[in-house]
Protein backbone atom coordinates (compact mmCIF):
# COMPACT_ATOMS: atom_id res chain seq x y z
CA UNK A 1 0.00 0.00 0.00
CA UNK A 2 1.28 3.76 -0.68
CA UNK A 3 -0.39 6.22 1.69
CA UNK A 4 0.08 9.80 -0.05
CA UNK A 5 -0.64 12.71 2.43
CA UNK A 6 -0.73 16.33 1.35
CA UNK A 7 1.81 15.88 -1.49
CA UNK A 8 2.68 18.83 -3.68
CA UNK A 9 5.88 19.75 -5.84
CA UNK A 10 6.89 23.12 -7.24
CA UNK A 11 9.52 24.17 -8.85
CA UNK A 12 10.26 28.24 -8.29
CA UNK A 13 6.76 29.49 -8.58
CA UNK A 14 5.41 26.87 -10.88
CA UNK A 15 3.50 24.38 -8.65
CA UNK A 16 3.10 20.97 -10.71
CA UNK A 17 0.58 19.90 -7.72
CA UNK A 18 -0.86 20.94 -4.05
CA UNK A 19 -2.28 18.95 -1.43
CA UNK A 20 -2.38 15.33 -3.38
CA UNK A 21 -3.78 13.41 -0.79
CA UNK A 22 -4.42 9.23 -2.00
CA UNK A 23 -4.04 5.68 -1.10
CA UNK A 24 -2.90 3.07 -3.86
CA UNK A 25 -3.91 -0.43 -3.15
CA UNK A 26 -1.39 -2.88 -4.22
CA UNK A 27 -4.25 -5.22 -5.70
CA UNK A 28 -5.10 -2.74 -7.73
CA UNK A 29 -3.87 -1.01 -11.48
CA UNK A 30 -3.68 2.95 -11.73
CA UNK A 31 -2.54 4.80 -14.45
CA UNK A 32 -1.29 8.51 -14.36
CA UNK A 33 -2.16 10.23 -17.04
CA UNK A 34 -1.82 14.29 -18.49
CA UNK A 35 -0.26 16.64 -20.96
CA UNK A 36 3.88 17.09 -21.33
CA UNK A 37 4.89 19.01 -18.81
CA UNK A 38 2.17 18.47 -16.36
CA UNK A 39 4.20 16.63 -13.43
CA UNK A 40 3.76 13.08 -13.85
CA UNK A 41 6.80 11.89 -14.20
CA UNK A 42 7.85 13.71 -10.92
CA UNK A 43 4.86 12.24 -9.27
CA UNK A 44 6.32 8.86 -10.14
CA UNK A 45 9.60 9.87 -8.77
CA UNK A 46 8.49 11.01 -5.64
CA UNK A 47 6.09 7.68 -4.96
CA UNK A 48 9.61 6.15 -5.11
CA UNK A 49 11.52 8.28 -3.34
CA UNK A 50 13.64 9.64 -6.26
CA UNK A 51 12.93 13.46 -5.19
CA UNK A 52 11.98 14.96 -2.63
CA UNK A 53 8.25 16.59 -2.34
CA UNK A 54 8.34 20.51 -1.43
CA UNK A 55 5.68 19.12 1.13
CA UNK A 56 3.36 16.36 2.30
CA UNK A 57 4.62 12.30 2.83
CA UNK A 58 4.49 9.00 0.80
CA UNK A 59 4.32 6.17 3.27
CA UNK A 60 4.59 2.79 1.59
CA UNK A 61 4.23 -0.68 2.96
CA UNK A 62 7.65 -2.22 4.04
CA UNK A 63 6.53 -5.60 1.93
CA UNK A 64 5.84 -3.69 -1.15
CA UNK A 65 8.93 -3.34 -3.92
CA UNK A 66 8.02 -0.96 -6.49
CA UNK A 67 10.02 -0.41 -10.05
CA UNK A 68 10.52 2.41 -12.14
CA UNK A 69 11.67 2.79 -15.62
CA UNK A 70 13.47 5.47 -17.25
CA UNK A 71 12.42 8.36 -19.65
CA UNK A 72 15.37 7.04 -21.79
CA UNK A 73 14.22 5.71 -25.28
CA UNK A 74 17.51 4.97 -26.67
CA UNK A 75 18.88 2.91 -23.45
CA UNK A 76 16.76 0.20 -24.33
CA UNK A 77 16.29 0.19 -27.89
CA UNK A 78 18.38 -2.93 -27.89
CA UNK A 79 16.59 -5.02 -25.44
CA UNK A 80 13.28 -7.22 -25.68
CA UNK A 81 10.00 -5.43 -23.77
CA UNK A 82 9.98 -8.66 -20.62
CA UNK A 83 14.19 -7.67 -20.13
CA UNK A 84 13.57 -4.25 -19.60
CA UNK A 85 10.59 -5.05 -17.35
CA UNK A 86 12.43 -7.80 -15.73
CA UNK A 87 16.04 -5.36 -15.13
CA UNK A 88 13.61 -2.92 -13.79
CA UNK A 89 15.07 -0.30 -10.79
CA UNK A 90 12.78 -1.39 -7.62
CA UNK A 91 12.99 0.57 -4.38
Amino acid sequence: MLDIRNLSMEFGKKSLFQDVTLILLPERRYGVVGANGTGKSTFLKLLVGEDTPSSGSVEKAKSLNMGILKQDHFRYENDTLVDVVYNATTF
